[in-house]
C-alpha cells in the first residue's frame, strides 16, 4: 500500500471508493461517476488530497485543507477507508501522514471534526495525538504534535521519528478534560528507555504553557483566564532545575502592550533549585476586539520568551478581557416595561447599582435605577416601566456602579447597551457581541465577524439559509475564510441601509469591495467590485458566492417552464439541474420563510460542494483596474410564494381556499360518544346549506350562511371505537367540500402505574389500558419503550453506550435544550417519578416525569428541565413536552430540540398526506424535511397493520426524519419562551388502526397543559 496525491487519472478509482464505502461511510445513495469525483475534488479547497492505493485500487482517502474557522491551523475535511480495508492500519497511515505533511508545512496544529458515537475512529485519533476538546455543540479534536515537533526545547527528545512509539494516551472514548487552575489543558506524555517529557497544551492559546523533562520543569501561567480592566494581576513564571548542574534562564526583555507587562530575567538556578518569577501587569481598558472572542478560536495570549541554557524555550497562555458586568436589554412595550438581564463575570458576589440615562425612544417612569445582587459568575434579571416614544435603534446609555469585597475594588463605568425598539418601519444597526446586526423594518441581517456568514433573521427567527464568504480561482480558494473582511461600514440612506465591505485578496494584491443596498421593500441588491491593486496582471478567473441551506421546495425554471423539486421526493442541492437553468435564479420556500436568488451580469448557478452558488467569470485584470460591477439580488421573504415571485415576470399568482371545517374546541369523546363540530361559512352567499357526516353511517344537518360560524352537535355512531375518522361535506348554493377530522376515544378505567425490575433496574411503567410505556431512571433520561402491538421506541436499555451521531446513546424519546450535549445530559443528577396534570380542556392525564438539574454548567447553571410523558385513560394518545425551570430569567435566544428513535423493523413511512407516496425504512441513509412534510407524518406497520401518527405542535421548526445503517429519527425544535413558562409545545404520537388518514388532527395542536 502506498500514499499518493489525487490526480484527475485516479478520479475513476475514487469514485467506486466512494460508491463501495457509502454504507459504512454513512453517506448518501447517490452512485458518483468519475466527472462527480473530479468536479467535487477541483472544488473541494483541499490543499491536498492523500489516497491510499493498493496497486491500482483506491482503498483510503484523506483530506487536508487550511482550516476555516480557526487560525493558524490545518484540517482533515473527510476521512475514509474502503469498508473491505478496514481494521488495515490505511486510516493510521492516512492520519500521520497528515500530521507530517502539516508539520513539514510549518503547521502547529491539525484538526478534525467526528461525531461522538465514532466508537472505531476516536481511539485511532486519540492515538495519533488529538484531544477531544469538550464543547457542547460540536466534537471537534486537535493535534498539537505540529507544534511540540517544532518546539526547540521539546524536539531535543521528541522526533518526528520517535514521538508515535513513545506517545501515552487514554483511548476512552470521550472528551480529553484536565484543569490548571481555571484554565483547560492537554498532556501529552512520551516515554523514552531514558527519559519521560511531558508536555502540557494550555487550549485557548494553542500554546505549550509548560513542559517536564529529566533536566527542568518550566510553567507559565496567568491568574486567571478572565481578566477585568484596571485590576492588579502577576503572571508567574515556575521553573525546577532537576539537573545535578546549574541551569542559566533568561527571558528576552520584552513589553506586552496589551498587558502592560514588561518581563526580563536573566539568573542561574542551582542543581534541584526551584524558584518562581513573577510579572506584575494591569489592563487599562476593554476593546471592541476583546468582547468578540469564543471558546471556538484561539484566544489573544501572553506569550514568554524563554531560554534554557541557551536553548529557546517559548511559552504561552491565552486570555480573555471582558468588564464586570455583562447587561442586555429587551424592550417588551405592549407591557410598558424594559427587561434587564445583567450578568456577573467576576467570581465574587457583587452589590450592582444600576441607573439609565435619557433615552429618545423611550420615556422612562419615576423609578429609573435598580440595586441587583448577583451570585459569583450569576445572571439576574429585572425590569423598568416606561412608554414609547417612537421606534428606532439608539443605545442605551447605562451607568453601573459596584463596591466589591474582593480586592477588586470600586467599579465604576459606563455601558452603551445595543437597544432596538422594532416597527415595519425601523431602519438602523447595532454591534452585538460577535456580529454586526442591520435593521430593515422587522428584518434582521447579522454580519459574523468570526465565519463572515450573512444571516437573516425575521420576527426573532433565524431564516433557513446562510450567504457564506466570497471564493474565487479555480481550484475553488477559500482564502478569505481565513482573512475575513478588513472593513465593514453601514450606512442609512434614504431608500433603506447600505452596507460596504473590503474584502483584501492574495495579501493586498487585490481588494473585493461588495456593497448590500438593502432597500425598504426587503429586497437586497449585492454589488460586487474586484480592484487589481498589484504591479501584475491579476487573472482570479472566477468569483463564486456560495449559499448554504436546508432544501425543502425549490422552483427552478428550466426550458421557460418552473419546475418543482422538493426535498421530501428526497431531492438534494446536488441533485438539481442547474447547469439547465434558462435563467440565472432559484426561488426556495419553507414553512414560513422563502428566499429567491437571482444573479445579473452573466452570472450562472450551480452546485460547489453541496452549497447552491452564483458565480460569475472573471476577465484578467490589468495594474490598477477594477473590474464591472457584478450584481446579485435576494429577495428574503419578500415573496411568501412561488407564484407572486412569478408576477414579477408577468405570471399570474394562484390563490388557495380556506379551511372551513374543525372542532369546536377538541376531538376527544366518551362513551355516549358526542363532539362539537364547527364550520366557517360564508356570510355573502344568501342561501341555506347543509352539511353531513360520515362516520359509520350519514347524518345531514342544515346551516345558515349568513351566520358566519355554526356549531353542530354530532353523535358518533361507533362511540367505543379508539379513532373515528369523520368525513364532514358542506354543501352550500356555489360550494361543495369535504374535510375530515379525527376523533379520540377515552376510556372510563384509571390508567395504573408501577415500578417493577427489568434486568436488574427500576423501571417506571404506565399501563393506559391500550398501550405502555417505560423509563427508567438509572438507565437514561428519555422515555425509552412504548409497546401497543409491537415495540414501537429504539434504545439501548439496560445500558447507553455509543451509536452513529450520539455518544451516549441510549435511544426512546426526549426533549432538551438544543445547546446541550447528550453527555452533559446524561451525567447530571436526574429523578424519575409519575405525575398527573390537567389540560386546557380539563382532563386529568397520568404519565411519568423525568427532571435534570444541572448543578454547574456555564449556561444552564442551577436550572432543571422536566420532561413530561401523558396519557388518558384508554386513548391511543401519548403526550410529550417539557418545562423549564430556571433561578434566572433570561433573554438570550435559546431553543427545544426533540428527539425520538423509532424501530423501524417492517415499517413504512407517509410523509405526506398522499397514501400513493411511501418508503419502505431499512439500513439506508435518507432524510425527510420541511415544507413538504406534513403537520402529521405517518409511520404505518404492515406486520400489525397499525399506524403511528406524529402530530407536530404549532410552532415547531425544522422538522425532520432521517434514517441511517444505525437509526430511524425523529428530531425538531423549537425557540423556547422565555416570556411565559418555559415549556416546550407538547407532540402527540398517535395510533390507529389500519393506514390512517393524516388529515384532520390540527386539533391537537392547541392542546396545552396547565401549571402545577
Amino acid at each position: 500500500m502506498k500514499i499518493v496525491d489525487y490526480e484527475k487519472k485516479y478520479a475513476k478509482a475514487t469514485a467506486k471508493m466512494w460508491n463501495e464505502s457509502r454504507e459504512n461511510f454513512g453517506g448518501d445513495d447517490k452512485v458518483e461517476s468519475a466527472e462527480d469525483r473530479d468536479k467535487d475534488e477541483r472544488n473541494s479547497g483541499n490543499l491536498s488530497t492523500m489516497l491510499a492505493l493498493q496497486e491500482d485500487k483506491v482503498v483510503g482517502y484523506c483530506g487536508l485543507a487550511e482550516f476555516k474557522t480557526d487560525k493558524d491551523a490545518l484540517y482533515i475535511p473527510l476521512l475514509n477507508a474502503h469498508p473491505q480495508h478496514i481494521g488495515k492500519g490505511i486510516g493510521k497511515q492516512l492520519v500521520l501522514e497528515a500530521i507530517k505533511r502539516t508539520y513539514k508545512a510549518g503547521w502547529p496544529r491539525l484538526d478534525l471534526h467526528t461525531w461522538p458515537g465514532n466508537t472505531k475512529a476516536v481511539p485511532l485519533y486519540k492515538r495519533c495525538g488529538f484531544f477531544w476538546e469538550e464543547r457542547e455543540e460540536t466534537t471537534h479534536l486537535m493535534n498539537f504534535i505540529p507544534l511540540v515537533l517544532q518546539h526547540p526545547f521539546i524536539k531535543r527528545s521528541v522526533t518526528e521519528t520517535n514521538w508515535y512509539q513513545a506517545l501515552k494516551r487514554d483511548l476512552t472514548v470521550k472528551p480529553d478534560v484536565e484543569k490548571e487552575n481555571e484554565f483547560s489543558v492537554f498532556t501529552y506524555r512520551f516515554a523514552f528507555e531514558h527519559d519521560e517529557v511531558s508536555v502540557g497544551i494550555e487550549h485557548s492559546s494553542r500554546k505549550v504553557y509548560k513542559i517536564e523533562t529529566a533536566e527542568a520543569m518550566v510553567e507559565y501561567l496567568l491568574p486567571h483566564k478572565q481578566l477585568f480592566p484596571n485590576h492588579p494581576y502577576e503572571a508567574t513564571l515556575k521553573i525546577h532545575n532537576k539537573k545535578n548542574c546549574p541551569l542559566s534562564i533568561h527571558v528576552t526583555e520584552t513589553v506586552d502592550n496589551r498587558l502592560h507587562m514588561k518581563m526580563a530575567v536573566d539568573d542561574v538556578l542551582e542543581k534541584n533549585e526551584q524558584k518562581t518569577y513573577r510579572f506584575p501587569f494591569i489592563i487599562s481598558e476593554v476593546r471592541k476586539e476583546d468582547e468578540a472572542i469564543s471558546d471556538g478560536v484561539t484566544y489573544p495570549m501572553a506569550r514568554m520568551p524563554l531560554f534554557m541554557d541557551g536553548i529557546a524555550c517559548p511559552l504561552a497562555c491565552g486570555y480573555s478581557i471582558k468588564k464586570p458586568f455583562a447587561l442586555q436589554a429587551k424592550p417588551q412595550l405592549e407591557q410598558g416595561k424594559v427587561f434587564f438581564q445583567l450578568k456577573n463575570h467576576l467570581s465574587t458576589s457583587q452589590q450592582v447599582n444600576v441607573r439609565v440615562k435619557d433615552h429618545p425612544l423611550i420615556q422612562w417612569n419615576n423609578q429609573r435605577e435598580m440595586n441587583v445582587s448577583l451570585a459569583a459568575t450569576g445572571v439576574e434579571s429585572f425590569t423598568l416601566t416606561c412608554k414609547q416614544k417612537r421606534a428606532g435603534v439608539v443605545p442605551l446609555i447605562v451607568e453601573l456602579a459596584s463596591e466589591s469585597k474582593d480586592g477588586h475594588g470600586s467599579l465604576r463605568y459606563t455601558e452603551q447597551v445595543p437597544f432596538l425598539v422594532e416597527s415595519d418601519d425601523t431602519i438602523g444597526f447595532f454591534e452585538k457581541e460577535r456580529s454586526l446586526v442591520v435593521v430593515n423594518g422587522r428584518r434582521q441581517l447579522v454580519f459574523d465577524y468570526e465565519t463572515y456568514f450573512v444571516t437573516m433573521k425575521q420576527f426573532g427567527q433565524d431564516e433557513p439559509w446562510t450567504m457564506l464568504y466570497p471564493s474565487f480561482n479555480e481550484p475553488v480558494s477559500n482564502e478569505l475564510a481565513q482573512t475575513g473582511w478588513t472593513s465593514l461600514k453601514p450606512e442609512v440612506t434614504d431608500n433603506g441601509v447600505l452596507i460596504t465591505i473590503n474584502y483584501p485578496i492574495h495579501n493586498g494584491d487585490a481588494q473585493l469591495t461588495i456593497v448590500y443596498e438593502w432597500e425598504k421593500n426587503g429586497i437586497i441588491e449585492a454589488s460586487y467590485v474586484l480592484k487589481n491593486k498589484s504591479r501584475n496582471v491579476l487573472d482570479l478567473k472566477q468569483l463564486i458566492i456560495p449559499f448554504y441551506f436546508q432544501p425543502d421546495s425549490i422552483y427552478l425554471p428550466i426550458k421557460g417552464e418552473v419546475v418543482h423539486v422538493s426535498q421530501i421526493n428526497q431531492v438534494w442541492i446536488q441533485d438539481l439541474p442547474l447547469d439547465k437553468l434558462s435563467d440565472p435564479w432559484v426561488f426556495m420556500n419553507w414553512a414560513s420563510s422563502s428566499l429567491g436568488v437571482e444573479g445579473k451580469d452573466g452570472a450562472e448557478c450551480l452546485e460547489i460542494d453541496d452549497d447552491l452558488c452564483v458565480r460569475w467569470t472573471l476577465d484578467p485584470l490589468q495594474v490598477g483596474e477594477e473590474s464591472t460591477s457584478k450584481k446579485l439580488l435576494l429577495y428574503s421573504n419578500v415573496d411568501n410564494s412561488i407564484d407572486h415571485f412569478m408576477a414579477r415576470k408577468h405570471t399570474k399568482p394562484v390563490v388557495k381556499p380556506l379551511k372551513q371545517v374543525a372542532f369546536a374546541a377538541h376531538g376527544f369523546y366518551h362513551r355516549g360518544g358526542e363532539v362539537n363540530v364547527a364550520l366557517q361559512t360564508n356570510p355573502n352567499q344568501p342561501d341555506h346549506g347543509i352539511i353531513t357526516i360520515v362516520d359509520d353511517k350519514s347524518v345531514t344537518y342544515p346551516y345558515e350562511p349568513m351566520k358566519g360560524t355554526e356549531t353542530i352537535q354530532h353523535k358518533l355512531n361507533q362511540p367505543d371505537q379508539p379513532v373515528t375518522t369523520l368525513a364532514v361535506t358542506v354543501q352550500g348554493k356555489s360550494i361543495r367540500s369535504t374535510h375530515y377530522l379525527q376523533a379520540l376515544y377515552v376510556g372510563e378505567k384509571t390508567v395504573t402505574t408501577q415500578i417493577e425490575q427489568e434486568n436488574g433496574v427500576d423501571v417506571h411503567l404506565v399501563d393506559n389500558g391500550v398501550f405502555t410505556f417505560k423509563a427508567a431512571n438509572s438507565f437514561y433520561p428519555s422515555l425509552y419503550s412504548i409497546k401497543t402491538k409491537r415495540e414501537w421506541l429504539h434504545h439501548s436499555f439496560p445500558t447507553a453506550g455509543a451509536k452513529s451521531w450520539w455518544n451516549p446513546w441510549g435511544g426512546g424519546l426526549m426533549t432538551i435544550p438544543a445547546n446541550l450535549q447528550l453527555r452533559t445530559v446524561y451525567e447530571h443528577k436526574r429523578q424519575t417519578n409519575f405525575v398527573t396534570r390537567v389540560d386546557n380542556w380539563n382532563q386529568e392525564w397520568t404519565g411519568i416525569r423525568i427532571s435534570i438539574t444541572f448543578s454547574d454548567h456555564p449556561i444552564w447553571k442551577n436550572a432543571t428541565i422536566s420532561q413530561y410523558f401523558l396519557t388518558l385513560p384508554g386513548c391511543m394518545l401519548l403526550t410529550h413536552y417539557t418545562e423549564l425551570e430556571d433561578r434566572q430569567d433570561r433573554i438570550d435566544e435559546q431553543e427545544w430540540l426533540m428527539g425520538c428513535f423509532f424501530n423501524r423493523d417492517q415499517l413504512f413511512l407517509y410523509p405526506t398526506d398522499s397514501n400513493q407516496l411511501s418508503f419502505q425504512l431499512g439500513e439506508r441513509t435518507q432524510t425527510f424535511a420541511g415544507n413538504q412534510l406534513e403537520k402529521v407524518a405517518r409511520l404505518y406497520c404492515e406486520e400489525t397493520d397499525e399506524t403511528l401518527l406524529l402530530a407536530r405542535p404549532k410552532h415547531q421548526r425544522k422538522p425532520e426524519l432521517y434514517e441511517n445503517k444505525d437509526v430511524f429519527s425523529y428530531m425538531s425544535r423549537e425557540t423556547i419562551d422565555w416570556h411565559g413558562p418555559a415549556v416546550s409545545q407538547p407532540h402527540s404520537f398517535v395510533w390507529a388502526k389500519g393506514l390512517a388518514r393524516a388529515e384532520g388532527w390540527e386539533w391537537l395542536s392547541s392542546l396545552q397543559f396547565k401549571e402545577e
